[in-house]
Formats: structure tokens, sequence, C-alpha cells
């Protein structure tokens, strides 16, 4: 690869990570009250030090495939708090017990272990999967509200089908055997 081909492509990673770190501060909340510290370790994970690859390949997968932008980060956003959430965990005692990450110490020691399990599930299971599946009607102001518009080129997913009671022709369930009394 020339001198100028990888200035070129560490410009891209770059701006890419700047586009998306911008994007996740104005997504992630913050928190007054009780939920202050929580939302402060998940902030401090996710916007901390790192060269956010996963996220240049999807928006560039994006302009591959001409997918507005917009969309691309959304998803791009979910990646990243997926990524976050793994890190957390992996450093945690119970498994790699890391005291440092990308320099910094890691949230288990910044703040403590139950707020790092929480950040970590927070941020894997409300978190990204909002980013993914958000659609509202509202008009946006903020960066949130629209990164949660559909676009034109971006189907807004079905309801899923409600789960119908079983067919009548199913036996009823047998009861547990009893256990023998001792």
């Amino acid at each position: 690869m020339s001198a100028a081909a990888a200035s070129s492509l560490a410009r891209r990673v770059a701006e890419a990570a700047d586009l998306v770190t911008v994007a996740l501060d104005e997504l992630l909340p913050r928190g007054e009250g009780p939920e202050a510290r929580l939302t402060e370790a998940m902030r401090y994970a996710a916007l901390g030090p790192g060269k956010r690859l996963r996220t240049f390949f999807a928006l560039e997968t994006g302009k591959m495939f001409d997918v507005p932008e917009r969309s691309v980060l959304r998803a791009a956003c979910a990646l990243e708090c997926i990524q976050a959430y793994s890190l957390i965990h992996d450093d945690l005692p119970c498994m790699d017990d890391d005291d440092l990450r990308r320099g910094r110490p890691t949230v288990h020691k910044a703040y403590d272990e139950a707020t790092a399990v929480l950040a970590g599930i927070f941020m894997m299971t409300s978190l990204s999967l909002t980013y993914v599946g958000s659609h509202t009607a509202a008009a946006p102001t903020t960066v949130l509200d629209r990164l949660s518009q559909p676009t034109s080129s971006t189907p807004v997913p079905a309801s899923p089908k409600p789960v119908s009671p079983a067919p009548a022709s199913l036996p009823p369930a047998s009861p547990a055997p009893a256990s023998p009394a001792q």
C-alpha cells in the first residue's frame, strides 16, 4: 500500500470514528439522580479511546451499497454498544480481571464491579437493540431522533405476529408426578 493510500485510509478511519463518537455522545443517556452512576459508566466505556474499526467497516459497507449514512450510523452505534459491552464484561474479575483498557482503568476499576455488570448488560440489551430497531413518527429534534427516523430505502420492520394459543386439539398438560412421601 502506498503512503498516500495508507494516509487516506487512516483519515477515513479517523473520520468514521469521530462521526460515531459524536453520534454516541448524543445517543447515550445522561442520568441525573439514582441512574447517574450507571449512565456515567456506560458513557465512560463507549466514548473512551478506540479505533472503532467495526463502525468504519459498517459505514464503508453502507457506502458500497448506497445505504443512507444515517441508517448505517444507527447500526454502527449499535455495534459500538455491543463492543463496549463485550469489553466491559471481558475485563471483569470473573473473566480476565484486567485493570486497564486502552491505557485507562477498566469500568469495574473506575466505578465498581456491580456498576460494570449493569452497564454492560444495559448497553448490550437496551441500547444496541434500540438503535437498530427504533423508528419514530415525530419530527426529529436531536441526533437520536434523526438516527431513528426510517429512510426511504430503510424498510420499517413489521410488527411481530402475536403468538396464538395452542390448538384445542392438544391434550391439556398432565400434572407433575407427586413426589413420594418420606
